[in-house]
C-alpha cells in the first residue's frame, strides 16, 4: 500500500463557489472544487455498481486493493484484500439482493474523494425494500482504486480523508 502524506488544507473550502469557479477549471460540486477525473471515476464505478458490471468494476482497481467495512454495516466488520475480496464482497450482496448506488456529492480532501451516498437494495426472495446511508473515501492512483474506506456517517469519511 502507498504511503500518503496528510492531505493539506484544500484553500478552495474557504471560497465562494463564484471564487472557487474562478479558481479552478473542475466541476463544483457543493460549492467544493474536484478534479474532473477523480469524480468522473468514482461516478463511472457507482454506475457500474449499477449495472452490476463486475468485469468493469475489478479492471478499477489495483492489484493491492483493500476495503474496509465497519462493524455494524454488514455482518461484521471487515477488510477485503485485492480484486478477489471484492468479487467476494459483490457477490455476497448480488446473490441475495438487487442493489442501487444513489451518490450525492463528491468531496475533494487532498488527493481523496470522499462520496456519500445511498446503497437502496431489494431482497430477491423476499420483494422487502431497504436502504443504507454510507459514505466511501477513495484513495486512487495512476487511475485505480488503491483503498476504498467505508463509514456510517460522512463525519466520519471526512475525518478519515484528513489522516495521514
Amino acid at each position: 500500500m502507498r504511503t500518503v502524506n496528510a492531505p493539506t488544507p484544500n484553500p478552495r473550502l474557504a471560497l465562494s463557489r463564484g471564487q472557487a469557479a474562478a479558481w479552478h477549471d473542475g466541476p463544483i460540486y457543493a460549492g467544493r472544487a474536484v478534479t474532473e477525473e477523480n469524480v468522473e471515476f468514482v461516478r463511472r464505478f457507482f454506475q457500474d455498481v449499477n449495472r452490476r458490471d463486475l468485469d468493469a468494476l475489478l479492471a478499477c482497481l489495483t492489484p493491492e486493493f483493500e476495503m474496509t467495512v465497519p462493524a455494524g454495516m454488514g455482518v461484521g466488520p471487515r477488510t477485503y484484500q485485492g480484486p478477489e475480496g471484492f468479487r467476494r464482497w459483490f457477490d455476497s450482496f448480488s446473490e441475495i439482493m438487487e442493489i442501487r448506488v444513489e451518490s450525492h456529492d463528491f468531496i475533494s480532501v487532498g488527493d481523496r474523494v470522499v462520496a456519500p451516498h445511498t446503497l437502496h437494495a431489494r431482497g430477491r426472495a423476499t420483494g422487502i425494500d431497504t436502504e443504507q446511508y454510507a459514505a466511501h473515501v477513495w484513495h486512487l492512483c495512476d487511475g485505480k482504486a488503491e483503498v476504498l474506506e467505508v463509514f456510517a456517517t460522512l463525519d466520519e469519511a471526512l475525518e478519515a480523508a484528513r489522516r495521514p
